[in-house]
């Protein structure tokens, strides 16, 4: 049976996918369909666009060289993500090539893994999360 707000506390994960689902869709950020809580963990069922891989594969395909028309097209729907998660108060903060989603037929962008994710505040984040591979200062 599929948990509702109403009845447990949905895990931080879930309550960010839904925050920026409502009230309206970004294309450039996966969709939550559904979530279950089992007895050791949480199930989550997400749309997966048809020819997609990890932007790292794509980029590894293009032995790590996409043109700059190409590389501009998938920035700006990164940053369209990124956007859309802050005006609904979700701070993704582990945005990498592996959490981003690259239709091959389209070139259609999606921001994904929202397990690192916060709600977005004014005040500064005292805590690292996201790869430490990429963390930019020594913790």
């Amino acid at each position: 049976m599929a948990n509702s707000p109403e009845r447990h506390t949905a895990p931080l994960e879930v309550a960010l996918m839904k925050m920026v689902s409502n009230p309206f869709l970004c294309e450039n950020v996966l969709e939550l369909l559904e979530w279950f809580e089992m007895s050791d963990c949480y199930v989550l069922i997400q749309e997966w666009p048809s020819s997609c891989m990890h932007v790292c594969e794509f980029c590894k395909r293009h032995k790590s060289r996409l043109s700059e028309p190409l590389a501009r097209h998938i920035m700006r729907q990164v940053v369209q993500a990124a956007r859309h998660c802050c005006d609904c108060g979700v701070l993704h903060r582990d945005i990498k090539a592996q959490n981003l989603l690259i239709n091959t037929d389209t070139l259609d962008v999606k921001l994904i893994d929202f397990g690192c994710g916060e709600l977005l505040k004014d005040t500064p984040y005292t805590r690292y999360a996201g790869t430490w591979a990429f963390c930019s200062v020594d913790m």
